[in-house]
């Protein structure tokens, strides 16, 4: 079975210190006017719930697709407020509820104005307010971050406001939006994001510095794969029941059913195959169920390659590439489902395979020879120039670790034998220069970097030269697009909120520079440009960097509550030929009889640790 140990590259295993709070003297609330007297603190008991997960992941911005984890969103879950949350409907619809402890009221004071009033007391666990300033740093870093989830609805505000000493949010429109609601979710404490080094991107690999709902992370322990989250004593809400959760790597099938039998593990949240879950629903007063996650692991073209431009080239070589197969490696033996359409998502309502017929693998590499050819291309015997060559990457330990919360990074995984600059290779070459895919995957990412290598290997096979090149998540959604350091990428993208704004988040590009800046009247983060990032050019989730003005227009009237035809849409997409969706993932979730008020199946967005806050030992 897969286990998908995704390992953080830190320098140190703790976080400062400035994040723990004290249950015995907790810190004066900032005062308010909403609540008479401020939460009190509960009395300790040393209560602990232990939670298995995956890993670490990557990263925990759950705005980023490369951060994407079930640790990123469970942290987020936990600590970030969010002015909606998502509430599972008995018929299995999610809808988004008012999350009236951070917003008391929404009002709609003129047809393009949504403006919202934060409660006074309301703030971070280090004591500022969460204010105004907080939804413009996340709105101004969707619309100019690289790798972001969702950002299609944040272009359509024109600008915020901020009043009422930044207790009041005015986000004024560009035009009428029915999906709102979805906006200003997981924000972010912008006082100390926005001036740490990474910026929105890179300042939330290693830790989550501070938490504006019932947890905060007091601990990260990468070694052992381990998150320490204690109850927040400045959430002015009511406190959480439980003193502390422990996020933490599971074992194999049978040490993970053997830590739950015993009480050593309360909750499961991660991937597994049948096995786990027949031993885990075997165990006497154990609930356990498959869930689907909201992301869908998929193989991206970089139209700005040299070498995939050509939309023919580009889908010639998604042809010889057999999908069931990467399917079954990216799955690595556990609950996957087969993603095979372009706009919806297995999990999503109406979903049908659209995928056209696939050409066995004899037409699939005639059909290449031929496209290649009259591309002028020819096969040679061509050396490897060195800015071609891909570094070798170290071998896998050759032991297992005693211990299964050790880390498992992919770049020490091994990748099909690269050449030496100057070695001759069979590849095709036009006007002397060889065809050399690169393939990218961010660091961390196990199923990636799995369907990354076998895709090579296809495609070597085809005659194709291909490598694997592992880069920090956000180079590979960055720079290494737009500069063509990579011409591929294999990575998560979300399934979240609504179909509509997924399909606008993919095929968005950048404004005209005059229309592209945001404006505010509280002060802004500073603005990303071409200049001084070369990442802020890529647009939201689009990474095939495609721009075709029919699909933004279709797009921007679905945003805007027009009519859409995802059918066609879907056609269209395919003829693209820029992005092969490969699977969607599955979480298995657990609960034992000791712990009380977990919700087994909440929305996918934060799944078994929705309401936590009522979590409670027996």
């Amino acid at each position: 079975m897969r286990r998908r140990s995704l390992g953080l590259t830190v320098a140190s295993a703790l976080l400062a210190t400035t994040l723990t709070a004290c249950v015995a003297d907790p810190p004066p609330a900032v005062p308010g006017s909403e609540t008479s007297a401020p939460p009190q603190a509960p009395t300790a008991t040393g209560a602990t719930v232990q939670v298995a997960i995956d890993g670490l992941g990557p990263g925990f911005n759950p705005h980023l697709a490369s951060n994407s984890s079930s640790a990123s969103r469970a942290l987020a879950a936990m600590t970030l407020p969010s002015v909606f949350r998502e509430v599972k409907e008995p018929d299995g619809r999610v809808t988004p509820v008012q999350n009236t402890d951070l917003v008391p009221t929404i009002e709609h004071p003129a047809p393009l104005q949504i403006a919202y009033t934060i409660r006074q007391d309301a703030q971070w666990s280090d004591g500022a307010p969460i204010a105004a300033e907080d939804f413009v740093y996340l709105w101004q870093s969707m619309i100019t971050a690289p790798d972001t989830v969702g950002s299609a609805p944040y272009r359509q505000i024109e600008s915020v406001a901020s009043g009422a000493g930044g207790k009041r949010v005015i986000v004024t429109l560009k035009a009428p939006l029915p999906g709102w609601r979805t906006l200003f979710q997981n924000l972010l404490p912008s006082h100390l994001v926005k001036g740490s080094p990474g910026g929105f991107n890179g300042a939330m690999r290693e830790k989550i510095p501070a938490s504006g709902a019932g947890y905060l992370v007091k601990k990260v322990d990468v070694a052992r794969d381990e998150v320490t989250l204690e109850r927040n004593d400045r959430y002015w809400m009511k406190p959480a029941r439980v003193d502390r959760i422990v996020l933490r790597k599971g074992g194999t099938d049978t040490q993970l059913a053997n830590s739950v039998r015993t009480g050593d593990v309360q909750v499961v949240s991660m991937h597994g195959g049948p096995s786990l879950l027949a031993q885990l629903t075997s165990i006497y007063e154990v609930r356990a169920v498959e869930q689907v996650d909201p992301r869908v692991l998929s193989l991206t073209l970089n139209t700005r390659s040299k070498f995939l431009a050509d939309v023919e080239v580009r889908r010639a070589l998604l042809d010889a590439v057999n999908v069931d197969l990467l399917t079954t490696v990216g799955s690595g033996g556990d609950a996957v489902r087969p993603a095979r359409a372009q706009v919806l998502a297995p999990s999503d309502p109406g979903y049908v395979p659209t995928m056209p017929g696939r050409p066995t693998q004899a037409e699939a590499k005639a059909r290449l020879e031929q496209v290649l050819a009259t591309a002028g291309y020819s096969l040679q015997n061509a050396p490897i120039p060195p800015s071609q060559s891909v570094p070798p990457t170290p071998p896998p330990p050759t032991t297992e670790p005693a211990m299964p919360s050790t880390s498992t990074d992919p770049s020490a995984l091994p990748v099909p034998p690269s050449p030496s600059p100057g070695e001759n290779v069979r590849q095709y070459v036009r006007d002397g220069v060889p065809m050399f895919l690169r393939i990218g995957v961010p660091q961390g990412n196990v199923p990636a970097f799995a369907v990354a290598s076998n895709a090579t290997d296809q495609l070597r096979a085809m005659g194709v030269f291909a490598s694997v090149v592992t880069l920090e998540p956000q180079t590979v959604a960055g720079t290494a697009l737009l500069d063509g350091g990579v011409d591929a990428v294999v990575g998560w993208s979300s399934t979240g909120p609504t179909p509509t704004e997924r399909f606008a988040s993919r095929v968005e590009c950048p404004a005209p520079p005059s229309e592209s800046g945001p404006r505010s009247t509280t002060t802004p983060a500073p603005t990303p440009n071409a200049e001084n990032d070369p990442a802020a050019t890529t647009v939201g989730g689009n990474l095939a960097g495609l721009c075709d003005q029919a699909l933004q227009g279709l797009a921007l009237d679905g945003l805007r509550g027009g009519p859409i035809d995802l059918a066609a849409i879907d056609t269209q997409l395919w003829s693209q030929a820029t992005v092969l969706p490969i699977l969607q993932d599955v979480t298995l979730t657990a609960v034992g009889p000791a712990v009380q008020g977990v919700t087994l199946e909440g929305p996918p967005r934060d799944g078994v640790f929705t309401g936590v806050e009522g979590w409670s030992r027996q």
